[in-house]
């Protein structure tokens, strides 16, 4: 388990792996990067991912500052399983 405390983390394709919970607070935010390249997420999930919980965070997708219109909030491979997301918030 990954705890996000209160605050802004600028990330692009943050994967996060098999058996993981990442978990925040209302404060917690994963802002994507200015200026990201295409076909992005803020959170990436790979092909096969399984076992990973995303709770009680937000995702600011910086659209702002980011000409592409297929930035995305999170980014599931295929055959992902048993991926549970709570309480987040996209922006």
């Amino acid at each position: 388990t990954v705890f996000l405390p209160p605050g802004t983390y600028i990330v692009e394709d943050l994967t996060i792996p098999s058996g993981k919970t990442l978990i925040g607070t209302k404060e917690s935010i994963l802002k994507h990067k200015d200026n990201g390249a295409a076909s992005t997420a803020a959170i990436r999930l790979a092909n096969s991912t399984t076992n990973v919980a995303l709770l009680g965070f937000s995702i600011d997708g910086n659209d702002a500052n980011n000409a592409e219109t297929t930035i995305n909030g999170i980014q599931a491979g295929t055959s992902c399983s048993n991926i549970t997301i709570k309480g987040l918030t996209l922006t």
